[in-house]
């Protein structure tokens, strides 16, 4: 919620200012209100919830995975990954990856993507499947 009121503020102070100036006719303060307060729920919770809803980018490269959602970019270096697994939901198959400080990350992989070969990219890598 603090984040909320930062946006609030700043945009009734945006307000404050532009009834300062005679050329501009701003709307009412109750107006300037629930307009700053609805910016900043969206701009707090709504914008990362659209984020996280967002289909995320991989990048299998040779030394480290890419990750890109939203606008976020995550690089995991083969070298921080001790181990993977595949699992399988009704959609699609899930890739594992256990990081070597106790971390899970899962990757919804598309159909199209063969496991097997995948499977064999990793443990060329250097991974090591677990069970």
């Amino acid at each position: 919620m603090f984040g909320v009121s930062v946006v609030t503020e700043v945009a009734v102070l945006g307000w404050f200012l532009a009834i300062l100036n005679p050329r501009k006719n701003p709307v009412s303060f109750e107006i300037a209100l629930i307009m700053s307060l609805f910016l900043g729920f969206f701009i707090v919770f709504g914008v990362p919830w659209m984020n996280r809803i967002s289909p995320s980018k991989i990048k299998f490269t040779d030394k480290k995975l890419i990750r890109l959602r939203g606008n976020r970019v995550l690089h995991i270096k083969w070298s921080a990954v001790e181990s993977f697994h595949f699992t399988a939901n009704k959609e699609c198959a899930i890739l594992q990856l256990k990081t070597s400080k106790q971390d899970e990350l899962k990757i919804g992989l598309d159909p199209s993507i063969s496991i097997n070969d995948l499977k064999g990219f990793l443990i060329e890598v250097g991974l090591e499947l677990s069970k």
